[in-house]
């Protein structure tokens, strides 16, 4: 994949293509939400990662702001990908393991909290949001958007948030090229995305439950229909979340779920 300039120090508009995926990069220096810009652009392109230097209407889940200051990879990956409906949860968790996977090539052990999280020392330091919209049984696209915070210090952030954040630079203490992170990810991505489109679950399910967040401990899990606790176990071939109360299993869904805490 092709190696270009830093982020910071590209130009509005710029873009550049990847040779392996043919995807097409474009930088804004500053956007609302790069989600909302991937939504307006369905149907007119595909294959496009936007990428902003700044976000001034981030959000997660449940419309929740996500501060997005510069220095960070905040993107949405814009794609025509069919797959079967019942697959989307695995979506979020393909890119989530490729998160992982470019912290482990720093030397960060990461894990994921499900389901759109990405955690190192018990602080967030990437979000993942999934979009998508069905037609005959299929996707006709998917939106990956994708944050993580990269070459800030956390103590930058709303005091609400610092003691619940962590960035790569906090970590390392140095900045990183924030394009090559993007190549990286979006390589490992697309390889899983490969897998999935075969319908061959097996070795992202492997590779989430290995970097499992609270996998085997306590948790509390906060759902549509309340909280209860439990031990978190595993998440199973349909996405779901497996949480054991004595003897007796929960599976919790993507949908249902608001909040997971560790006790």
């Amino acid at each position: 994949m092709m190696r270009v300039k830093s982020c910071d120090s590209m130009s509005e508009g710029s873009s550049l293509t990847s040779r392996n995926h043919l995807i097409c990069f474009l930088y804004m220096s500053r956007a609302r939400s790069t989600m909302l810009l991937a939504e307006e652009l369905v149907g007119k392109c595909s294959n496009l990662a936007l990428i902003a230097g700044i976000q001034t209407q981030g959000r997660g889940r449940y419309g929740r702001r996500w501060s997005s200051p510069r220095g960070g990879l905040w993107f949405s990956l814009l794609h025509d990908l069919k797959i079967d409906p019942s697959l989307l949860p695995f979506v979020g968790l393909a890119m989530a393991i490729s998160v992982v996977e470019c912290l482990k090539d720093f030397g960060i052990e990461a894990k994921i909290k499900w389901p759109n999280d990405v955690i190192v020392n018990d602080r967030k330091i990437c979000g993942i949001l999934i979009d998508s919209k069905i037609l005959k049984n299929k996707t006709s696209h998917i939106i990956a958007g994708v944050g993580i915070n990269v070459n800030f210090s956390s103590n930058i952030l709303p005091v609400e948030l610092k003691d619940k954040t962590i960035t790569l630079f906090d970590i390392l203490g140095y900045k990183i090229d924030l394009i090559s992170l993007l190549d990286a990810l979006t390589e490992k991505y697309y390889a899983y995305m490969k897998e999935l489109q075969r319908e061959n679950l097996s070795l992202i399910l492997e590779k989430v439950n290995t970097s499992l967040y609270g996998k085997g401990e306590e948790v509390i899990v906060y759902t549509t229909n309340g909280s209860f606790r439990g031990k978190l176990e595993r998440i199973d071939e349909s996405g779901a979340l497996i949480i054991s109360v004595g003897k007796i299993e929960y599976f919790i869904d993507y949908a249902s779920v608001k909040k997971l805490l560790k006790l």
